[in-house]
């Protein structure tokens, strides 16, 4: 059985994903508070998706997203955030989905998102990332669809070994 329901951040809403191993639990929605950027939200370990698309946050993605070690999906594209993705962010061993897309984030592509193993589909789009795609995106064996603008890359030798990538 899972739980579904909403978050909301400085009013703001963040959808979430429960998992629950019991059978007696049925699906619920509820409502709680969290102000953007406390800790409380680290404390959701449990947490498989976490969505906060579509709203104004200002100022940089909580590091401690990074201990929601059990999230397979993240959506947090025209969200508001900027800066750089959080190194934390190299615990989310289990991501599947990644849209992060129109925002403001910068610095360069982390080059720990090449151990996301999992990884299946990746947006980045319309942020002002720098430089290059790491060469350790080769690693994304997986990757069915990658979505990223605005970087210079001189060549593709990245995608070699994504056998199954359907959309570049």
């Amino acid at each position: 059985m899972g739980y579904f329901g909403t978050k909301l951040l400085d009013r703001s809403i963040v959808t979430f994903h429960w998992q629950f191993n019991s059978d007696d639990v049925h699906n619920y929605q509820h409502q709680f508070i969290i102000r953007a950027g406390s800790p409380e939200i680290g404390q959701l370990t449990e947490l498989r998706l976490l969505s906060f698309s579509g709203n104004k946050f200002s100022g940089s993605l909580p590091p401690e997203i990074g201990n929601l070690r059990r999230l397979e999906q993240i959506y947090i594209d025209s969200a508001g955030v900027s800066g750089a993705i959080p190194s934390t962010f190299a615990n989310l061993q289990n991501l599947q989905t990644v849209w992060a897309s129109d925002n403001e984030f910068t610095g360069r592509i982390s080059d720990f998102i090449g151990n996301w193993s999992q990884l299946q589909t990746l947006r980045f789009k319309g942020n002002s990332f720098e430089g290059s795609i790491p060469p350790s995106f080769s690693r994304l064996t997986s990757m069915l669809e990658l979505r990223i603008s605005g970087l210079s890359n001189g060549t593709l030798d990245f995608i070699r070994d994504m056998k199954s990538l359907s959309v570049l």
